[in-house]
């Protein structure tokens, strides 16, 4: 594991690289930063490790693990983002040698560590890089199934939580699981929220759920996000200046270890 000075401040910020390089061919709502998940998955794992993530999306976690030396493994439950991360994996610019980039439609509620055994021939996962839906804030795709289309908040976390307990079963003892999450307004009508007002601390909740399944809290990093394009939206900044909000503008990375 390289060690650079920059692993160690709290605020990881990529002003210069904010976009995607030529292995992603196709645009994905929701992703994160190829730099952030390459940055962390070299920080907090080795060379042959297995990384997993339980909503890998279009498979930014699995390609960026293979393109530093590591296997990928990534289940989400949207056919369309396992479909298009399978075609980024194919492209000849990842040079594997021999490593397990696999991306399998597959609610992350319900996986074990037989499912971890049968994809990646391994009992366990080193390390774990992922980011859940920010509640109802995003929705990625018509599936009922998934967790983004839950209209109460309180189903929302019950179900996630469902997640945080299977990751904690599958990642061996000292490994990190890195949680990229952003938090949430209320009061807006088309979610749906049943009476939340002002800000949802949806970071301070996966904190909570996550210390009560057995992780230790080891790191907040704060992420900052370059993409304001909401703000160019005349609705949206209105919006924000009629409740008097602040345009949220960065994301936490919550670092637990399994110790």
């Amino acid at each position: 594991m390289i060690l650079k000075n920059k692993d160690r401040l709290t605020v990881w910020d990529f002003p210069s690289k904010a976009g995607k390089n030529g292995n992603y061919i196709e645009s994905y709502r929701g992703s994160f930063l190829p730099e952030m998940a390459r940055f962390a998955i070299e920080r907090y794992s080795n060379k042959n490790d297995l990384i997993l993530d339980p909503f890998c999306g279009c498979g930014t976690t699995i390609i960026e693990a293979n393109r530093i030396g590591r296997n990928g493994l990534g289940y989400d439950i949207n056919e369309t983002a396992i479909l298009l991360a399978r075609k980024m994996l194919k492209q000849n610019t990842l040079k594997k040698e021999n490593l397990i980039g696999v991306a399998k439609r597959k609610d992350s509620r319900k996986f074990t560590q037989k499912d971890i055994s049968e994809d990646a021939h391994k009992p366990y996962v080193d390390m774990i890089l992922t980011s859940p839906p920010y509640f109802n804030n995003l929705k990625y795709s018509d599936d009922e199934e998934q967790l983004g289309a839950i209209e109460k908040y309180d189903v929302f976390l019950e179900e996630l939580n469902k997640v945080w307990i299977n990751c904690y079963n599958v990642l061996k003892e000292k490994g990190f699981m890195l949680v990229v999450v952003g938090d949430v307004r209320g009061k807006i009508k088309k979610r749906g929220l049943q009476g939340l007002n002002g800000l949802i601390p949806l970071h301070v909740d996966i904190i909570n759920q996550n210390r009560n399944i057995g992780f230790t809290l080891w790191d907040i990093i704060i992420h900052p996000i370059y993409n304001m394009n909401s703000l160019h939206n005349f609705f949206y900044i209105k919006w924000l200046k009629e409740n008097d909000f602040q345009f949220i503008s960065h994301d936490y990375i919550l670092v637990f270890r399994k110790i």
